[in-house]
């Protein structure tokens, strides 16, 4: 296999992660995950009055990033190194780069869905890619691919989401 295909296959598990809460939502047609859709921050705020990390992070992404990772990585088990543990460290840290990203934005004092330029394109996979480390050598070719790819995989998904009324804005 090509060294750019076996970069995509091994952070595939982080991508597929980072769609988690909006497809779950958007599957659950009973509302089964209701109660998991709480932010993370429980509305709690900082000294300056700002939100930690804002609504749109909640339980349903700390358990469904993993939980995306896992499955993805268990489905590439065949045709990869893919394991249960790198999926769940991809999907881990997928989530806690978004996280971070949030956090930063709060400290901008910028809106939920505010553009963030590459912060909100690439936090997650800086994530992923720190967490994934006890898994994963990571060439530095297999980075830079990545983070110049990430943004325009990320701009046209999020696009696809906006059409399928899935995100309220197309970033």
């Amino acid at each position: 296999m090509y060294w750019w295909i076996e970069a995509f296959v091994k952070i595939l598990p982080a991508y597929l992660a980072n769609t988690a809460p909006l497809t779950l939502l958007f599957i659950d047609r009973w509302g089964l995950l209701k109660p998991i859709t709480k932010p993370l921050d429980g509305g709690r705020k900082l000294k300056d009055g700002t939100r930690l990390f804002g609504d749109g992070k909640t339980w349903l992404g700390f358990f469904g990033f993993p939980l995306y990772g896992v499955l993805v990585a268990l489905l590439l088990q065949g045709i990869s190194t893919h394991t249960w543990f790198s999926g769940l460290l991809l999907g881990f840290g997928a989530f806690f780069g978004d996280l971070a990203g949030s956090f930063i934005k709060r400290r901008k004092h910028m809106k939920r869905g505010s553009k963030a330029g590459l912060l909100d394109q690439v936090d997650f996979i800086l994530g992923a890619v720190l967490f994934s480390l006890p898994v994963f050598v990571w060439a530095l070719p297999e980075l830079l691919l990545l983070f110049l790819v990430t943004p325009f995989v990320h701009r046209t998904t999020n696009f696809i989401g906006y059409k399928l009324k899935m995100k309220d804005v197309p970033w």
